[in-house]
């Protein structure tokens, strides 16, 4: 088995499409590993001093794991030293969740002992942080791993998922009394401000349209609350555009919108793939908040996932109320700290372990 170190753009674009067949064969796949997204997030954040570190892995000539990584340089206080961090790709702003080593079931020890030799021995970083990963994330065995100083723990994050079962009739029925009155009568009432229609992005609107469209309604209630909202950044607009259109080519994106009489009043920003739904952002107009335009298109959402066969709706990152009003359960976030046992590694990682134990103890002082 062969190890290799991908540091320049041209390296990454060339892996699509093996990245492609390797996800699709491997224990962990969901829509934040594909290539699509994390090339667009490389794409778009990979500049200054940041350095792509992509790992791979060959058996011959087969791709058979990938460590999708990038080294971020940083200063922890105003006058302290620049460390060096090997990270996901795919973290920051954009939020994504899931994220782990992608390997194929057969080639998983053997690629956790050669990940766990490098990341003992090489130089070219100070600390490791794998962040945003689900409790059955490959990475998370290098943890008690000799030669490394490791330190895993709930990142105290949770992402809410609802398993789709039976049909929309079945599903409706297992929802509480007061929910299932309230898609039925929501649905009606708004049918009775006019034509409803259920449009979908590069179905019924072009994807520049629809993208405007999209980051018009999410910014509104931002907007009126003097907030900035995600879209305020010029670079998290540029990776979703990006993303989208990559997204959309493969099938994968699942922009879709509420109109009422020709005017879009709601919009869910979702990816289709494998077996599930990732519903990343929605938005809508606050001025129709009152006709509940946001569970009116959430109920249409759900509805058209299982009647397309989908078993999983991921709601993603946050403890949003509404999450569970539809069966959500909690899915908790961890992380893995890693540093080399030589003395600058470890001082950078026992300043990271003290702040983040300080941030959970403050947090729990202050729930109280």
């Amino acid at each position: 088995m062969k190890r290799v170190l991908i540091e320049h753009k041209m390296g990454f674009a060339e892996l699509s499409r093996p990245w492609d067949e390797l996800l699709n064969a491997a224990r962990t796949r969901n829509i934040f590993l594909t290539w699509e997204w994390l090339y667009s997030w490389w794409e778009t954040y990979g500049s200054g001093t940041a350095a792509l570190h992509v790992l791979a892995w060959y058996d011959d000539d087969r791709l058979v794991a990938i460590l999708p990584a990038w080294i971020e340089q940083r200063r922890r206080w105003a006058a302290g030293p620049v460390t060096r961090h090997l990270r996901f790709l795919g973290t920051g702003e954009v939020y994504s969740d899931f994220l782990d080593l992608i390997v194929l079931g057969s080639h998983e020890a053997a690629v956790l002992a050669d990940l766990a030799d490098y990341l003992a021995n090489a130089n070219a970083w100070d600390v490791a942080e794998f962040t945003d990963m689900s409790a059955n994330a490959a990475i998370l065995q290098l943890d008690g791993q000799s030669g490394l100083r490791t330190f895993a723990r709930a990142e105290g994050g949770v992402c809410p998922v609802t398993t789709l079962e039976g049909d929309w009739d079945s599903f409706l029925a297992s929802l509480s009394r007061k929910m299932r009155h309230e898609v039925r009568s929501d649905l009606k009432k708004l049918r009775g401000s006019g034509e409803i229609e259920h449009r979908i992005a590069g179905r019924d609107l072009p994807l520049a349209e629809a993208m405007d469209e999209f980051v018009r309604l999410h910014q509104d209630r931002f907007v009126q609350r003097g907030e900035p909202g995600n879209f305020s950044s010029p670079r998290f607009t540029a990776f979703h555009q990006a993303a989208a259109a990559r997204l959309l080519a493969r099938g994968w994106l699942n922009l879709e919108f509420l109109a009422v009489n020709g005017a879009n009043v709601a919009c869910r920003y979702q990816f289709r793939y494998d077996d599930a739904v990732y519903d990343y952002l929605p938005g809508f107009d606050t001025r129709w908040s009152r006709q509940s335009v946001g569970v009116v298109l959430l109920g249409m959402s759900v509805k058209a996932a299982i009647d397309a066969g989908l078993r999983r709706f991921e709601f993603l990152r946050g403890r949003e109320d509404y999450k569970y009003r539809w069966r959500a359960v909690d899915q908790e976030l961890h992380a893995l700290r890693i540093a080399r046992r030589s003395l600058r590694p470890t001082l950078v990682f026992q300043a990271l372990r003290f702040e983040l134990l300080a941030r959970a103890w403050l947090k729990r002082q202050l729930g109280r």
